[in-house]
């Protein structure tokens, strides 16, 4: 996938989860507001009525016409405010005690005083679960959005990870590979793993350029280049089996003497040996070969090549 997509589609998500996250948190207070509103108007407004019918009862000593007025104002307004289906007994009930409990008999105001009690607690009853729900979408609304915020951070950080695997990572090869040829290695090359397409053209590109001032004219080569790879061919010299230097593509760099007769041995030998090479560079193991992984190539030691046994003259010869 190229780095642009990636970017594209791991930004993308990242937003999707912060607006939805935004807009489920709006939702959620649009359906409380409702819930605590219906319990202001539908219950705290009968509660509200019953404290006037009380009231009424303590001015019914002092005045009791007002006292009645009041009464009956109260009473029609928790009747216009009927919420619950117990309620419309209890009002029925109290308006037919009504004059004789505001007028000073005994029991009929005990029995209004009671019914009064009733209805205000049916009222509260009903608050308390509407408070119950409210708290319940709360409670649920607070989860969601934790969820979503808890997917918003797991999703950013394994979009971080791979960012940093997809595009640090590949950018800190090619910039060590370039440090190394001012460090004058000639060696080091951009391994190619885990890159994006654009990063593997780059990758290619400068190992390109590397290998061709490695393998520049005689002439321009710097001394102390020509220097390293004398040094190197006499080291190989010294090995006693025959030994081959190999780049990451499995490209045979340098060889010592007796590596060369190898390689420039018989057709089919030679090219099932350079399919060996080959084969390295891909990790996979080949018997016949000592191989010794190094930073940007591979060191492999040959099999030692066996002279055929002396002809035997023909029988009876002396």
């Amino acid at each position: 996938m190229r780095v642009r997509v990636e970017l594209r589609v791991a930004v993308g998500a990242l937003l999707a989860l912060q607006v939805l996250t935004a807009f489920g948190s709006i939702a959620l207070l649009q359906r409380m507001s409702p819930a605590i509103a219906r319990i202001l108007a539908e219950n705290l407004y009968s509660i509200e009525a019953c404290e006037e019918m009380l009231a009424a009862f303590a001015q019914s000593e002092l005045d009791p016409e007002a006292a009645q007025r009041r009464f009956a104002k109260a009473l029609a307004r928790a009747r216009s405010n009927v919420t619950e289906p117990e309620e419309i007994p209890l009002l029925d009930q109290l308006e037919r005690s009504s004059v004789r409990a505001v007028r000073g008999d005994p029991a009929a105001r005990e029995r209004a005083l009671e019914l009064v009690r009733d209805l205000a607690r049916v009222n509260h009853e009903t608050t308390r679960r509407a408070d119950e729900a409210a708290r319940q979408l709360g409670s649920a609304g607070a989860w969601a959005a934790a969820l979503l915020g808890a997917l918003s951070f797991v999703f950013g950080v394994l979009a971080l990870k791979r960012f940093a695997r997809r595009i640090l990572t590949p950018l800190g090869e090619l910039v060590e590979t370039a440090q190394a040829f001012r460090r004058d290695d000639p060696h080091r090359r951009t391994r190619e793993v885990h890159m994006p397409a654009e990063f593997e053209v780059v990758a290619r590109a400068l190992n390109e350029l590397l290998d061709r001032a490695k393998s520049g004219e005689p002439g321009e080569q710097d001394p102390g280049h020509a220097l390293e790879q004398q040094a190197l061919l006499a080291l190989l010299a010294e090995r006693p089996r025959p030994t081959v230097l190999l780049d990451e593509r499995g490209r045979v760099r340098v060889a010592s003497t007796s590596a060369l007769g190898i390689l420039g041995g018989d057709e089919g030998g030679s090219a099932e040996l350079y399919a060996s090479f080959e084969r390295v560079a891909q990790g996979e193991e080949v018997s016949a070969l000592e191989v010794r992984p190094l930073e940007g190539g591979f060191l492999c030691t040959l099999p030692a090549r066996e002279d055929p046994p002396p002809s035997e003259g023909p029988p009876g010869a002396s």
